[in-house]
């Protein structure tokens, strides 16, 4: 091989470890959460699972080909390094504070209601399914029973004067509703049919139409995150997903 021939064969060789050097690696997007069953959990393998986690696979990985990573973090951490660049996404209610530093899809991945319930024969049963507002519960003078750590209940209820106790536990909030200790408890049926079949009390109280707020959760891309782009295409996904039943689809799964 003559030395015109070795300079082109170098020149070329280069060119080729060039272009390998410089094409993307697929990252995957990492989406960040604490367990909070049905939405997203841990499954007995240890598995990423839930209604969230299955919506974010859909858009994501099977309609829009970005590979997901998923981590549990305490709710705090999730947040800072949502802020920090750290993690990509997470799944909550925007805020002033989180657009500040993440940028929102528009669709909702879930409405939360927070309905009205009761144990059977409560001589306010009427009433509550009446109710459509936090005052109107307050008016009511109706005790609601919530839990300790529960943020919605301390911000919403607490600090509007409805008068609250706190359980220990989401599980102890049902059973001492059951035994009297109060008269509502306020959550969303998804999450209420979980857990009372989880303690074996399916059926065992009354779900009223009473509901006194809503609140959308929303995907929050990081505004330091290389994918904050992917917003708009996001948004396409879920609504067409919304569209199409797929999120209902999902959403069934787990009632």
């Amino acid at each position: 091989m003559d030395k015109r021939a070795v300079a082109v064969s170098f020149l070329m060789l280069v060119a080729m470890g060039t272009v390998q050097a410089q094409a993307p690696s697929v990252e995957p997007l990492r989406f960040v959460f604490t367990e909070y069953e049905p939405a997203n959990f841990l499954d007995e393998s240890g598995a990423a699972a839930g209604f969230f986690v299955d919506i974010i696979r859909e858009a994501l990985e099977i309609r829009l080909g970005v590979p997901v990573e998923m981590a549990v973090y305490p709710w705090p951490r999730c947040q800072y390094m949502v802020e920090e660049g750290l993690a990509d996404m997470m799944a909550t209610i925007p805020t002033a504070e989180r657009r500040d530093y993440a940028v929102v899809v528009d669709t909702p991945i879930w409405i939360k209601r927070y309905k009205l319930y009761a144990a059977p024969g409560h001589a306010a049963l009427e009433a509550m399914s009446r109710m459509r507002s936090v005052e109107d519960l307050k008016r009511s003078g109706l005790s609601v029973i919530s839990y300790l750590g529960n943020d919605w209940s301390r911000a919403t209820l607490e600090r509007s004067g409805v008068r609250t106790i706190n359980a220990g536990s989401v599980e102890g909030m049902y059973r001492m509703l059951l035994a009297g200790r109060a008269d509502v408890a306020i959550e969303d049926p998804i999450l209420v049919e979980r857990t009372l079949g989880a303690l074996g009390l399916s059926g065992r109280l009354v779900e009223t139409d009473g509901i006194v707020e809503q609140s959308a959760f929303h995907l929050m891309l990081s505004k330091r995150s290389p994918f904050a782009g992917l917003v708009d295409e996001l948004d396409g996904a879920l609504a067409e997903m919304r569209v199409d039943g797929t999120i209902e689809s999902i959403m069934s799964r787990y009632r």
